[in-house]
């Protein structure tokens, strides 16, 4: 200790030991990883002869990436120590997500037995064993390719014993239209769990398949989800009585460890989850931070009314995420407003109306900007009601990711979601989104691998994971991943659609794809949707203004036969004005593809009143911009034309984004069109 408090070695510090912040475990990884990086390259990652300049480097330098692949370390170690190096501690993996990926990069480092003993020796550290390791010069080399995603189905990972999965609960009660009420206990008790950050808990898409009601074999489920215990329950409600039985199994023995029947009144339902929770992460000895402790003990009461109109919201939502239809979302709405009119400090059905008029914004129907600002205040009203909730800063970072495309400021709502609820696989999505959308493609990677750990049967991750890898010409990775979303849901539209586009950009051979589209027609129905919503980002180039609404006028235009392309344009039926303004773009496009000026000119005057009006009407609207390039291109306005293009980059905010890139998350949400029940 020579100054201001401070203890350790700087360069191996993390920057919360600089500021003299609170310290936890996060911390600790932080060294681990500057010292795995010392060990591989022979140096630190940042380097300073004071003190301060070693914390000036971790705010403002970037990682000597350029150390490790010298060293021809293994592209899924390089990731990792990114990830360990983080600068935010939230950003930073757990102990179980590191210990995982230790395990995988000693797996991968064949044939280095020194390898694979060391990394897995850091792998028992991290879960506390003690001792002192001295890391070696490790040669992991794999070409420099980015790490493919996990491969076998069902999960091979090793299942933790603070490892769980909290399976739907029977609804029990007379009246079966109660089963919204079973799914809301299950639900919540799931959700509590999930703020236990040393414990690893599968998100709610993962488990619903398991429905009470199927025959569950443990020890299957176990595996499929990587997890060492299940929870199941039932629920029996009755007026204003209401009755919880729930058991805490070890699903390698099918013993079971736990078990409690709840009988109170309605009105006691949220203490009955969180006493169930607070059980449960005691039976399973998971370290509680002091925060923690609070969130599980703290029943919220809100009126019991209020609480049953929020559970038929919830599963509303529910419903409408098989099409996104206005009807259903409004229904949602109906029910989130009813709770609130009922119980004003509701923090929870307030963030909840929030995220379902954001889904609005973003799949039905965009919201005017006076909608979108009450959408804000509903925010701010959660936040002030629960500054902690995970809910309200989820919902606040969807205002910024879908309302305004603020994706730093979505970022560290996501983050500050991750910190309150570590095993939030949805968060941990929407950041992989996020960083693909700013060009930071190995960290998109990183977190779409660790969403794929806490939601494994969920389709989307991989599907959003093969197209990250197609942006990015990654080719066989990406084919990799859309092969494994489609053996997790051979109905996945979305995935035979990104594999469809792998292929077809791989190779070349347009007869192959269009076979391989004939095969799969809902592929061009769910694209159609998809394109439609207004969260969609067209960009300009030729997939992009062809490619996705009709991708056999895509293919026509790859093979110059532009007869076939203007035929399949005019049996396009335009549903709404956007879908016309979309044919008016497509029909400029194929004129001046075609070497048609005269046409592409005669197009360019029919269209540019109708693109002009509707970007003064909606400034922020990415396909009037985009559109409205390749119109004053046709017209010979090229300073124009360049002029609103840039305006279209910087509106969508990427840097170096594939096209193909932007509509995955809006894919994976689509669960009726991709085939997910």
């Amino acid at each position: 200790m020579t100054r201001g408090g401070f203890v350790g070695t700087p360069a191996f510090a993390s920057p919360e030991q600089f500021e003299h912040c609170p310290l936890d475990v996060r911390s600790d990884i932080y060294s681990l990883g500057a010292t795995l990086w010392f060990a591989l390259t022979g140096s630190t990652p940042f380097v300073g002869h004071k003190m301060e300049e070693v914390h000036h480097a971790q705010h403002s330098a970037a990682l000597r990436i350029e150390q490790l692949k010298a060293a021809r370390v293994l592209s899924r170690l390089r990731s990792l120590l990114k990830s360990m190096l983080a600068f935010e501690p939230a950003a930073r993996p757990g102990t179980h997500e590191l210990t995982a990926e230790l395990q995988r990069c000693a797996a991968e480092a064949q044939g280095e037995r020194r390898v694979r003993v060391a990394l897995t020796a850091a792998a028992i550290l991290v879960l506390g064993a003690s001792g002192f390791l001295i890391f070696v010069s490790l040669r992991i080399g794999d070409g420099g390719r980015l790490a493919p995603p996990v491969q076998n189905l069902p999960s091979n990972l090793p299942a933790s014993d603070k490892s769980l999965a909290v399976l739907p609960f029977e609804n029990l009660s007379e009246d079966k239209t109660n089963a919204y009420f079973a799914d809301g206990v299950q639900s919540e008790i799931l959700t509590d769990l999930a703020k236990v950050a040393d414990l690893k808990v599968i998100s709610r898409a993962s488990v619903m398949q398991y429905r009470s009601g199927v025959q569950r074999n443990l020890r299957e489920i176990g595996q499929q989800l990587s997890v060492a215990h299940v929870v199941e329950g039932s629920v029996q409600r009755s007026g204003n009585r209401v009755r919880v039985n729930a058991e805490l199994l070890d699903a390698r023995t099918d013993r079971q460890l736990w078990a409690q029947t709840y009988d109170r009144d309605l009105a006691d339902v949220f203490a009955i989850q969180s006493e169930t929770a607070k059980a449960i992460a005691d039976q399973l000895q998971a370290n509680l931070s002091p925060s923690e402790s609070h969130v599980l003990a703290s029943a919220r009461k809100p009126d019991a009314e209020a609480y049953d109109l929020f559970l038929r919201g919830e599963y509303e939502l529910r419903q409408a995420e098989s099409s996104w239809a206005a009807d259903a979302l409004d229904r949602a709405d109906g029910f989130y407003r009813q709770a609130l009119a009922r119980d004003p400090n509701f923090a929870e059905a307030a963030a909840a109306l929030a995220n379902s008029r954001l889904s609005r914004h973003w799949f039905a129907s965009p919201l005017a900007p006076t909608e979108l600002e009450e959408v804000k205040s509903i925010i701010d009203r959660a936040l002030a009601l629960a500054p902690n909730s995970p809910e309200a800063h989820m919902a606040l970072g969807f205002f910024f990711y879908r309302g305004h495309r603020q994706y730093e400021l979505a970022l560290a709502e996501f983050n500050r979601t991750l910190e309150l609820q570590p095993n939030n696989s949805l968060a941990r999505q929407s950041c992989a989104w996020v960083y693909r959308r700013l060009g930071e493609w190995e960290r998109s990677l990183v977190n779409f691998q660790r969403a794929q750990e806490l939601d494994p049967l969920d389709a989307g991750i991989p599907m959003s994971t093969g197209a990250t890898y197609e942006a990015i010409r990654l080719w066989k990775d990406a084919e990799r991943a859309e092969l494994r979303a489609l053996a997790i849901d051979p109905r996945n539209a979305a995935a035979a659609l990104y594999l469809l586009v792998t292929r077809l950009n791989s190779t070349g051979d347009v007869g192959s794809a269009r076979r391989a589209l004939d095969g799969f027609p809902e592929a061009i129905k769910l694209l159609r949707t998809l394109i439609s919503s207004p969260g969609a980002d067209t960009g300009g180039d030729v997939a992009g203004i062809l490619g996705f609404p009709s991708i056999p006028i895509y293919l026509d235009v790859m093979q110059r036969r532009f007869t076939g392309a203007f035929q399949a344009l005019e049996n396009e039926v335009a549903n709404d004005d956007r879908g016309h303004l979309q044919q008016l773009a497509r029909r400029v496009v194929l004129h001046v593809l075609a070497g048609e000026p005269e046409a592409a000119k005669s197009a360019g005057k029919e269209a540019l009143p109708l693109f002009e009006a509707r970007l003064r009407e909606r400034p922020d609207d990415t396909l009037a911009m985009t559109a409205l390039s390749w119109v004053y291109l046709a017209l010979g306005r090229n300073a124009d034309a360049l002029r609103v293009s840039i305006q279209a980059a910087a509106s969508i905010h990427r840097k170096r984004c594939s096209v193909w890139s932007n509509f995955p998350e809006r894919a994976r949400a689509n669960r009726g069109a991709c085939g997910r029940a």
